[in-house]
């Protein structure tokens, strides 16, 4: 009985985050300039403070250029995985 709350609860919760994801698939696809100017606007306004962890911050810095350069790649997945959601949690429903 608590094994089918469970899964039920998970359903919901992805059924529910599947139209997110979505949207940051369509957004990672064609919003990527528009973020890019986004951020040189930002970079040049903000003065950066002293670094507290410098090695994280270049970390999350890399992981983002990477993200912005791979941005069609990684959109296409989170849309495909989006509708592969949506679909099997139409398909369990019946």
């Amino acid at each position: 009985m608590e094994e089918g709350f469970i899964f039920e609860a998970v359903s919901k919760i992805v059924f529910w985050s599947v139209p997110l994801i979505f949207l940051v698939g369509l957004l990672l696809m064609f919003g990527s300039n528009r973020y890019k100017k986004l951020e040189n606007e930002l970079d040049k306004e903000v003065v950066k403070p002293d670094r507290l962890f410098p090695r994280l911050e270049r970390n999350i810095y890399k992981f983002r250029e990477w993200l912005l350069q791979k941005h069609v790649l990684v959109g296409l997945f989170f849309i495909v995985s989006a509708l592969y959601f949506f679909i099997s949690l139409k398909v369990y429903a019946r």
